[in-house]
């Protein structure tokens, strides 16, 4: 039979722990949070064994005072602690935002660069990517999406 439970300890906004009542070497656990408040970064765990490290975790970095908005995604394993590690950082998107808060340019982690163009009523245009291709998105006059073209 399988329960769960919440924590909350200092520094992590919540972990929550699925229970094996007839194997607790099968308790499995996920946490997030925002360790460090006011910090701008945020974080989730791989599903992981209780008492395991070394397992994955990706950290959300916001870059806006007024809008919460992904600037970057990392990965990294969890240091002894349970926190995400400071060392083995491996970047899986970096956005870049305009002045109307929309993603202008992202980085993937293969270094792949694409801009995307909006118009006025904030409908994505064009994509182009680093190798030169660019994809064009077609809107009908009540800006519902119609057609993309590459």
């Amino acid at each position: 039979m399988w329960n769960q439970s919440f924590a909350y300890p200092w520094g992590v906004c919540c972990e929550i722990t699925a229970h094996d009542d007839s194997n607790t070497a099968n308790d499995r656990k996920i946490s997030f949070g925002r360790p460090n408040a006011p910090s701008r970064t945020s974080w989730i765990s791989d599903a992981h064994f209780v008492g395991e490290t070394g397992y994955g975790i990706e950290t959300y970095t916001d870059d806006s005072d007024f809008m919460p908005r992904i600037a970057k995604v990392s990965r990294s394993v969890a240091d002894g602690s349970g926190a995400p590690s400071t060392t083995g950082v491996v970047t899986i998107v970096d956005n870049v935002y305009d002045s109307a808060n929309r993603v202008s340019t992202q980085t993937n982690q293969s270094c792949d660069r694409s801009t995307f163009n909006w118009d006025v009523p904030n409908q994505l245009t064009v994509t182009a990517q680093s190798n030169g291709e660019s994809v064009r998105y077609v809107h009908d006059d009540h800006g519902r999406f119609v057609s993309v073209t590459d």
